[in-house]
């Protein structure tokens, strides 16, 4: 099982009130499979800021061996009569799996334009129900090359060779 982080008890109570806890029906779990870890649960609602923000440390022998980061679903519930009570995947939270076994989640960036056309980068808090489901990665020590397809090799005259780049480099 992925291990909750404790609460500091030297935190104030109003501070305390806002840590981040599992879900009741469906705790946060790291399964592993021969060598794909394979993780499942959530975090009940909260809002997820700009800082990174830890959530869980994973079991020793389900650690990557390199940092992995990717992207999880941030669930609500649909309102909608017609579909249920059902859960909707309304946004997605960056996730960082760290070879240290700690699990953080920070919000990201909205991209908008002004009225003069500039972009502009925003920091963008943002708020639901944390889902783990479906996030899978390798612990295991024996990889392999991948061959590159033909197509994506560069052919004898676009090889630059290394006496080519020694003439280059003394140019600069």
């Amino acid at each position: 099982l992925i291990q909750m982080i404790q609460p500091d008890k030297s935190l104030k109570a109003e501070t305390q009130r806002f840590r981040l806890q599992p879900m009741h029906d469906d705790e946060p779990a790291a399964q592993l499979d021969g060598t794909i870890v394979t993780l499942q649960g959530r975090l009940m609602e909260a809002t997820y800021g700009f800082t990174s923000q830890i959530i869980g440390i994973l079991p020793e022998r389900c650690r990557p061996q390199r940092e992995i980061r990717c992207l999880a679903p941030l669930l609500r519930r649909s309102k909608d009569e017609d579909m249920g009570q059902c859960d909707i995947a309304d946004q997605s939270i960056a996730l960082t799996l760290k070879t240290d076994g700690k699990i953080t989640v920070h919000g990201g960036n909205v991209h908008l334009v002004d009225q003069k056309g500039n972009m502009r980068i925003l920091p963008q808090k943002k708020r639901g129900i944390l889902s783990l489901d479906g996030i899978h990665f390798y612990v295991g020590n024996d990889t392999a090359p991948v061959e590159v397809s033909n197509s994506l090799q560069k052919s004898d005259d676009q090889q630059i060779t290394d006496e080519k780049k020694k003439e280059i480099l003394q140019i600069f």
